[in-house]
């Protein structure tokens, strides 16, 4: 999965693209083919995070995220909050999913209140949707989400 949107945030209309880069020898070469077909498919929320310092939670604590777009018809059956364990491997905790507000754009999380130990969050794909159209995660955060004691 990718996020298919301009550096803009605009959505980028369906169609085939082809590839544009510049080699070595400072020419811009066009690819023959398209190499990427976006559809007409419903697009998969996700989080639209944008943290401008770490953003510090507790056991039982509730945050708002806002997302990116949000639709009725596409159903969000989990959340989960990505680490580095202690192992050096990516680990995820299920976070709890208070509300959605699809007209305001915004998803209600929760801390689960049994989670009693500290991490602190990736900054790509740190909080990833689970939903009926695939997953969904938030484009790379400058700070990362803490949970503490």
């Amino acid at each position: 999965m990718f996020i298919v949107d301009q550096p803009n945030g605009q959505v980028i209309p369906p169609g085939e693209y082809t590839a544009k880069i510049t080699n070595k020898f400072n020419q811009e070469i066009h690819s023959p083919k398209p190499v990427v077909n976006i559809t007409e498919l419903t697009a998969t929320p996700y989080p639209n995070l944008e943290l401008s310092e770490p953003l510090k939670l507790k056991s039982g604590d509730e945050f708002t995220v806002p997302l990116k777009y949000a639709n009725k018809d596409v159903r969000i059956s989990g959340a989960l909050l990505t680490y580095v364990n202690n192992e050096g491997n990516r680990s995820y905790i299920m976070l709890q999913i208070l509300g959605v507000d699809y007209d305001g754009a915004k998803l209600k999380l929760g801390i689960p209140k049994s989670y009693n130990s500290e991490l602190t969050s990736t900054l790509d794909q740190t909080i990833r949707l689970i939903t009926s159209n695939g997953e969904g995660s938030n484009p790379m955060l400058k700070h990362p989400i803490q949970i503490i004691k």
